[in-house]
């Protein structure tokens, strides 16, 4: 699976850039605002159908302005399935039930994950195949694009536990082998990574309204 995971930082190395801290009173404002250039349901729409059409500050609206996003709200996604089917390597089985998920939570870095490799591994002409890339390119930019430099390591933003594995299997950290420390904060929870020298950290952020 790491190995798998290192082929998304070849794919998309050459996209990170950093950018400032993420302002969730903004995404908030901006994603909320009716007919407004960030609107969630219009971001949703591009990224849904034409994700290459997207900037980097949509992308960073629509990765993290999903947790506005009253729809979403109280919405639990089950992917226990589609998980169990991709650690046995049914990939055709996993497509089928990664397609049926995506359509309930398009914005999911596990779900396009999945997808992506059990199309890479099933079926790599589908069309598809090409959609997803960009679009979890896309949302892996967005937390990339939100890293900051701290005096005890570099500090990636997520929405889930999830993701933060996702997106340090993607710059190159088994972070199932790193001593893990977590710290409570205002936004949610910091939990920072250690493994002789190397350090990562990643904010994962729990809002209440």
């Amino acid at each position: 699976m790491k190995k798998q995971f290192l082929l998304f930082f070849i794919v998309f190395a050459s996209f990170f850039k950093a950018q400032n801290a993420i302002d969730f009173d903004l995404i908030k404002k901006e994603v909320t605002e009716k007919g407004g250039k960030y609107e969630y349901e219009k971001l949703l729409f591009k990224f849904v159908h034409l994700p290459s059409s997207l900037d980097s500050l949509e992308a960073n609206r629509l990765y993290y302005g999903k947790i506005f996003y009253p729809a979403n709200k109280d919405k639990v996604v089950v992917i226990g399935d589609l998980m169990r089917l991709s650690r046995e390597k049914k990939y055709t089985e996993a497509i089928e039930e990664g397609e049926r998920l995506i359509k309930e939570d398009p914005v999911s870095l596990e779900i396009l994950g999945s997808l992506f490799l059990a199309y890479k591994n099933r079926n790599p002409e589908n069309k598809n195949f090409d959609l997803l890339t960009e679009q979890f390119r896309i949302l892996v930019n967005a937390v990339v694009g939100s890293r900051e430099n701290t005096e005890k390591g570099e500090l990636y933003t997520v929405t889930s536990v999830a993701d933060e594995y996702i997106v340090g299997n993607i710059l190159g950290h088994n972070l199932y082998v790193m001593r893990r420390s977590s710290d409570r904060v205002a936004k949610g929870y910091i939990d920072r990574f250690k493994l002789l020298k190397t350090k990562i950290s990643f904010l994962v952020v729990y809002l209440k309204e």
